[in-house]
């Protein structure tokens, strides 16, 4: 309690607000108090007109580091630069320039009291608006607001196609939350005109929560609509004797009992909806929250853009591979192809960037809902196949050609077979191959790049970094880490590793920003090594987190997968691929003769 360890700043804080109360005549009554933890002061400000303000000053529990706030001893709004009815007054003093060693309770009164008188001022002589440093965020806006509609610039630009008088059709989307019920605008159906359906909410949302229609209508707010939202049997009245749009689909017109929700232009031409609530029996007007819906290069730069007309397979949707298509997808990358055959269990929620509405899942479909709900262009192509298990060739084949067909491909499996085919289809298609890997209890983790002809192909970049790792670790003396255990399946006959989910998300971020580079083409680029290892704890061969080993292999390696031959190589291959023919003709008229 600063007011027991810091006696003199109490003193001087009696004293100046008692010279205060001596020289002015607007304040008096002051009278301090113990109220808690904290000491309060209360006092009366007094304007010429005779009006009195009971004001409480509460001094924080860390004063004189913050100022004290400054609010009506009883719930009232005196001040439009007040923090709503019974908050504190917008000073001139706040929490940005409060100075602990210059500034004092009295400097906070004598604002007070300026404030007031001018606002008395503004009410009774006309004043001009009182200049104000008073600003409110839109989080502290929506505080105590349970219903809030999300309009997005779009949506708001189509909404002004509704013509004075008449009536569209809008469809909503409203989803419950605990804190909140928030109501998305996603379609709208203007007369004459096909359905406007607003890209910019994702139709990932039709599948949570609840389809609501409602009506908008055209033009500024009139005085019969005004008084039909007083109440829900004024509102169905007044419907009643409109002439209402016909729903898209349907020959009949619209009725009132299927209408939830209204639309309309306020007198500030402001959008506002009102809602029924409780069995239709209430109205609620909602609180209008205009979207910021900005390119995503204002945030993330020119990059996105370009990432945007990209295509990365992802093969393992596991702690890794879930963090790196969410990342990705917020970073501008539209499609995905994603390869996995494994469940969502609840263990896997300690790491997985999915959670508990996706258990029971496929980890495919599970990241594809997560990657809709961020991104709302996403393509994505489900492929629930385990590579490099038992699967029918057809549906092994779709994926993998799916793979080929990709920008970059991903393994982020940890798995040998998984990488072996990976860098197969990586040579043979000639795309790009990034993996990664964690080493045991977190302790750091792999991450590689392959792109045609400029690095290493993929198993001998593989080898360079077991060399480089063995090198290092004879040199330090060190123990080899557990390595072949697969984090992202984790099926039942496997430990999974241990690692947490920050050591996890580390290691996937640096990988995400490695797929960029290769998508981007960048030159320079920001990765000139191939390969690197990465320390996140100092054990093994890492002297301290952080601490990264660059790899690097001048065996660049075949890119091709054609094995190396001379002329007569190739005519021998050519005669026995002849007669292996010759004698499948052979068979066949065997066949057909028996």
């Amino acid at each position: 309690m600063w007011f027991l360890t810091d006696l003199a700043r109490l003193e001087r804080e009696r004293a100046t607000v008692e010279e205060l109360a001596t020289e002015t005549s607007w304040l008096d009554s002051v009278y301090w108090q113990i109220d808690g933890a904290d000491v309060t002061l209360d006092c009366s400000i007094c304007l010429h007109s005779g009006e009195r303000y009971e004001v409480r000053v509460r001094f924080p529990s860390h004063y004189p580091s913050a100022p004290p706030s400054v609010r009506p001893r009883q719930p009232a709004c005196w001040s439009s630069h007040q923090y709503g009815v019974g908050g504190d007054l917008c000073l001139e003093l706040g929490p940005d320039n409060w100075h602990r060693d210059q500034n004092t309770a009295a400097d906070m009164l004598v604002s007070a009291h300026r404030l007031l008188a001018d606002e008395e001022a503004r009410r009774t002589e006309g004043a001009t608006v009182i200049p104000s440093r008073h600003s409110v965020t839109q989080g502290q806006e929506q505080r105590g607001k349970y219903v809030r509609f999300i309009i997005t610039p779009a949506a708001l630009a189509e909404l002004g196609g509704v013509k004075d008088g008449d009536w569209a059709i809008a469809h909503f989307r409203q989803i419950y939350h605990n804190e909140a019920s928030i109501v998305f605008l996603f379609k709208l159906e203007i007369q004459g005109n096909g359905p406007l359906v607003f890209s910019e909410v994702p139709e990932e949302l039709s599948r949570h929560g609840f389809s609501v229609i409602g009506l908008v209508k055209g033009g500024n707010q009139e005085a019969a609509l005004t008084d039909a939202l007083s109440n829900a049997e004024a509102l169905a009245s007044y419907l009643d004797g409109e002439t209402l749009p016909i729903l898209d689909g349907e020959s009949d017109p619209l009725c009132e009992t299927r209408v939830d929700f209204v639309l309309m232009r306020s007198a500030d031409s402001s959008w506002q909806l009102t809602m029924r609530w409780g069995s239709r029996q209430k109205l609620w007007l909602c609180s209008t929250v205009i979207a910021e819906t900005s390119p995503a290069s204002v945030r993330l730069g020119p990059d996105s853009a370009e990432l945007s007309d990209t295509t990365v397979a992802i093969v393992g949707l596991g702690s890794v591979g879930s963090k790196i298509a969410t990342s990705l997808a917020r970073s501008g990358v539209n499609r995905f192809v994603l390869i996995d055959d494994d469940l969502l269990q609840p263990d896997n929620l300690v790491r997985n960037d999915s959670d508990w509405r996706h258990v029971g899942q496929h980890k495919v479909d599970a990241v594809a809902d997560r990657l809709a709900l961020v991104n709302s262009k996403i393509e994505v192509y489900r492929h629930r196949v385990r590579l490099a298990g038992q699967e029918s060739a057809t549906t092994a084949a779709s994926a993998t050609a799916a793979m080929g067909n990709a920008s970059v491909i991903i393994d982020a499996t940890a798995n040998a077979d998984a990488f072996n085919l990976c860098a197969h289809i990586a040579r043979q298609s000639r795309r790009p191959l990034v993996w990664l890997e964690i080493y045991a209890g977190g302790i750091g983790g792999l991450i590689a790049r392959a792109r045609p002809d400029r690095d290493p192909e993929p198993f001998t970049l593989r080898q360079a970094i077991n060399d480089a790792a063995g090198r290092i670790a004879k040199e330090k003396n060190a123990i080899s880490p557990e390595t072949g255990a697969n984090y992202a399946i984790e099926r039942s006959n496997q430990s999974p590793i241990i690692a947490t989910d920050a050591e996890v998300s580390t290691i996937a971020h640096l990988a995400c920003q490695l797929v960029a580079d290769t998508l981007l083409e960048r030159e320079p680029s920001r990765f000139p090594n191939p390969a690197y290892l990465v320390g996140l704890q100092r054990q093994w061969i890492f002297d301290q987190p952080l601490q990264v080993f660059p790899i690097d292999s001048h065996d660049i390696g075949s890119w091709t997968s054609d094995s190396p031959m001379d002329s007569s190589t190739h005519a021998a291959g050519l005669d026995f691929v002849k007669k292996l023919f010759e004698d499948l003709v052979s068979r066949g008229k065997t066949d057909t003769a028996s």
